[in-house]
């Protein structure tokens, strides 16, 4: 179920045009061409979902002008190191989803263009970098799904950030290390949490009772025990889903959990 969320959120049931240094097997629905193979005019209704792919290479090249040209684009993936060249603003009035992958430049702080408001913008997904992004709430005014690595978040500067944004209604974060990253959505309508490698010795997984409201829970790797008591305190949940937790304390209590389960 929440595979299918994440799927219709980032179009990726429509046919996706890729875009590639490196030919590879992209999987299903996948349109594979050669950088600088760039698609005929005749096609540019037809993308809806495009993704660039960079392979470490050394040195950036030139945005693909014809982006802007696509009528239909509603999803987006590319480097993150795009993000300071490249004029949303004219390229994506429509873009519903934008998700920024790791970078060919590691050691560069990158920034959003402040000046670029993208109000349509529903899913935004941040990567693993070594500083960390800020994401500015009046860029991006109608985030319904934010999917955050914090790895170079030492603080949780990032979460009171994002804690910010409205209308949120699903988060993913990787890297948590020992973060709370509940308490600042705890007023939010959140329906599914994805969380992955919070590898902290004193992550507060109590705190996930925060979240009334929440539907969908995937946990993939976390350290602390996984006390099952706590989904007494989720009475919306229909999915759960734990994977790599080294510990999960009264199982007993998955039999009063009217959800969906997995335990790997």
């Amino acid at each position: 179920m929440y595979s299918q969320i994440l799927r219709k959120a980032k179009f990726l049931n429509e046919s996706v045009y890729v875009y590639s240094h490196v030919p590879r097997d992209f999987g299903l629905n996948m349109i594979e061409r050669k950088w600088g193979d760039w698609t005929a005019v005749s096609e540019y209704e037809k993308h809806i979902a495009v993704k660039f792919i960079l392979h470490t290479l050394s040195r950036v090249p030139a945005f693909p002008n014809f982006i802007k040209d696509l009528p239909n684009l509603k999803a987006l993936e590319l480097p993150i190191d795009f993000v300071e060249n490249v004029q949303f603003c004219n390229i994506a009035p429509k873009l519903q989803a934008l998700t920024l992958y790791e970078a060919c430049n590691m050691d560069f702080q990158y920034q959003w263009n402040e000046e670029i408001v993208l109000e349509k913008l529903l899913y935004l997904s941040v990567p693993e970098l070594l500083y960390s992004f800020k994401v500015p709430y009046h860029c991006f005014p109608n985030i319904e799904w934010i999917d955050y690595d914090l790895q170079s978040d030492k603080k949780g500067q990032a979460l009171d950030n994002l804690g910010q944004f409205k209308n949120l209604n699903h988060l993913s974060f990787s890297h948590a290390k020992n973060l709370d990253i509940f308490t600042p959505f705890k007023d939010k309508t959140i329906e599914s949490l994805f969380i992955f490698a919070a590898t902290g010795k004193t992550f507060p997984i109590e705190k996930i009772c925060y979240l009334k409201s929440l539907k969908h829970l995937v946990i993939n790797n976390i350290k602390v025990p996984f006390d099952c008591s706590l989904l007494r305190e989720l009475p919306n949940l229909v999915e759960l889903r734990l994977w790599n937790v080294s510990t999960i304390l009264n199982r007993e209590v998955l039999s009063e959990i009217c959800a969906s389960i997995e335990i790997e």
